[in-house]
C-alpha cells in the first residue's frame, strides 16, 4: 500500500492507517481512543443543551425572565445581579451608561431569593464546563489523528512524499508552548 494512502487513512480514522500495515492491535488502540472521544464529545453537547434548558426554565419561573434567543452576556448578567434595577444601578455607578438595560419587559427580572439565582448560577458553570469538555475533545481528536499519522510514517521507516510535520517553539499571551504543524499535500 502506497504510504500516503495508509496516512490519509490515519486521517480519516485514527488506527486505520495502521490496520491498513498490519498493525492491527495498535489500530484499534487508536480507534477506541477516537471512539471515546466522539462519545465525550455527544455526551457534553448533550448536557450543555440540558443545562442551557434549565437555565432558561430556572430564570423564567424564579426571575420572571424569559432567556430564548438571548446572549450569553445578557444570561450572565441576570445570574450576577438580583434584578434589572440592580444591574442598571452598577452601570450607572460605573458610568457605563451604554450597558443600562431599558425598563420593558423584555430585559426586566427580578430573583425571588438568593438561593435560587444561585442555583441558576450553578447551572450556568456546569453548562459552560460541558462546552469545555466539547472543545477537549475536538483537540484530542485532531491530536489522534496528528499522533496516528506520525505511526504510520514511523511504521512505514520512512518519510512519505507530500507530508511535512514540525513541532516549533511558541510564546503567545506570555506563555510559552510547542506548535505542532503538519502539512498533507493530495
Amino acid at each position: 500500500m502506497p504510504k500516503s494512502k495508509a496516512m490519509a487513512r490515519s486521517l480519516l480514522l485514527p488506527g486505520l492507517g495502521e490496520m491498513s500495515v498490519g498493525q492491527r492491535r495498535i489500530g484499534k488502540i487508536f480507534t477506541v481512543v477516537e471512539i471515546g472521544l466522539w462519545l465525550a464529545l455527544a455526551e457534553s453537547y448533550w448536557s450543555r443543551n440540558m443545562y442551557q434548558s434549565r437555565l432558561e426554565a430556572y430564570a423564567s419561573v424564579h426571575a420572571g425572565i424569559s432567556l430564548n434567543g438571548r446572549d450569553d452576556t445578557f444570561m450572565l448578567n441576570v445570574g450576577n445581579y438580583v434584578s434589572t434595577e440592580a444591574y442598571n444601578e452598577a452601570k450607572q455607578r460605573e458610568r457605563l451608561a451604554g450597558d443600562v438595560y431599558p425598563n420593558d419587559d423584555n430585559f426586566v427580572w427580578r430573583w425571588d431569593s438568593d438561593e435560587n439565582r444561585e442555583q441558576y448560577g450553578d447551572y450556568w458553570s456546569r453548562r459552560n464546563r460541558a462546552g469545555e469538555i466539547a472543545l477537549f475533545a475536538m483537540g484530542g481528536m485532531v491530536l489522534n489523528r496528528i499522533i496516528s499519522v506520525i505511526d504510520v510514517s514511523y511504521l512505514l521507516g520512512v518519510k512519505a512524499e507530500g507530508v511535512e510535520v514540525s513541532v516549533l517553539p511558541m510564546t503567545k499571551n506570555q506563555t510559552v508552548g510547542l506548535e505542532l504543524s503538519m502539512e498533507y499535500n493530495f
